[in-house]
């Protein structure tokens, strides 16, 4: 019999014992415990991608484990592939990601790709913009956020897995946006510059809910209103409700897309609208009007639809002296005229602090009249 050493396996837990059990390990498949005299002086807990730690009885603030995380994904989806792709990232990022996504994986020598996106937002704008996908495309079962890796693309089990985007992704994208002596200065640009793809040139709406139509009569004047956004700050909600009486004066109906709750735009809401219902509904509207966000980016390319975009300071991040992004700033690195494919007539952007809200609602009114 070996003192210093035994191993045993007692109802799926491994039991490891060091110096006649002076130093024993406790192990599952979620858990290790270190007992020391029978005294536990660690646990360690895995918990999805995250690891914790109680140490002589306090808990400690769960630390990141990629190789958890790889783990958990390879232990969800079926072989026959020879890279994963996971998509965590805004929805103006997806739309670029699915418009060039045959371009990346050809980059990349992928024969088969496998492609894991983050939620249904993402998953309805590949369906959308790339659908051939439409089989080799699925959302995790749980909510893994890939943006806390610190890697963009990691090897495991013999597969290269691309992740977009990481944090630090980001962070590094604003601080380049933000240097107005760098040569970059628009989102796209610095996309296309990164993964090495070229400018598109053309794109199709090729997947939408055609039988989804709330717009009955063929003459209606409809505005679908999009006040929300995740990275900038609200824009003031009178401006809405005073442009929606004028509108409505005027003869039209205005649609609102709003899907966050307890906000003062709560009452507007009527429909719980997918991005297929939205294009749906903004291809049939005389005009989008709405604070920028990603959906604009969807929206884009539509022919005849006048698109009108505010432009507010993002959310304070500490970057850019703790302003991660002035309405001047923002109207620069995302302004939809450097997007591809739009129709440049027809969009109309407004830096808010420099456009008074009167001036903002005379020129749509003279637009839309």
């Amino acid at each position: 019999m070996n003192i210093l050493y035994l191993k045993e396996t007692v109802n799926n837990q491994v039991i490891k014992k060091y110096l006649c059990g002076i130093l024993k390990v406790i192990s599952c498949a979620e858990c290790s415990e270190y007992l020391l005299f029978n005294v536990t002086i660690l646990k360690t807990k895995n918990e999805f991608y995250r690891k914790q730690f109680v140490i002589l009885g306090l808990s400690f603030k769960k630390f990141f484990s990629p190789s958890q995380a790889l783990k958990q994904i390879f232990s969800q989806i079926t072989d026959g592939y020879d890279s994963i792709y996971y998509i965590s990232c805004g929805t103006g990022e997806g739309y670029i990601l699915a418009n060039h996504f045959d371009e990346i994986i050809k980059n990349n020598n992928s024969k088969k790709p496998y492609v894991i996106v983050r939620n249904k937002a993402l998953f309805s704008i590949f369906n959308i913009f790339n659908p051939k996908l439409n089989k080799k495309i699925f959302m995790l079962e749980n909510d893994l956020d890939f943006r806390k890796f610190c890697k963009n693309k990691y090897k495991y089990r013999g597969k290269n897995i691309y992740i977009f985007f990481p944090t630090k992704h980001f962070f590094k994208q604003d601080k380049i946006l933000l240097n107005s002596k760098k040569k970059i200065n628009h989102f796209y640009f610095y996309l296309c510059n990164l993964l090495k793809l070229n400018n598109l040139t053309d794109i199709k709406i090729n997947n939408y809910d055609k039988t989804f139509n709330i717009i009955t009569n063929a003459q209606s004047k409809v505005v679908l209103f999009a006040p929300e956004a995740n990275a900038c700050k609200m824009y003031n909600p009178e401006f809405y409700f005073k442009l929606e009486k004028l509108l409505m004066g005027c003869g039209y109906n205005v649609i609102w897309n709003v899907t966050k709750c307890n906000t003062v735009y709560e009452s507007k809401k009527t429909f719980e609208l997918t991005h297929e219902q939205i294009i749906n509904i903004a291809i049939n509207a005389k005009a989008v009007i709405g604070l920028r966000s990603g959906l604009f980016d969807i929206l884009s390319t539509i022919k005849n639809t006048q698109l009108h975009v505010l432009y507010t300071d993002f959310h304070d991040k500490g970057v850019n002296n703790g302003c991660y992004y002035s309405s001047k700033a923002a109207l620069k690195a995302f302004t939809l005229k450097e997007m591809p494919c739009v129709h440049k007539e027809n969009i109309f952007e407004y830096d808010t602090n420099t456009i008074s809200e009167v001036a903002i609602i005379q020129k749509i009114m003279e637009l839309l009249s």
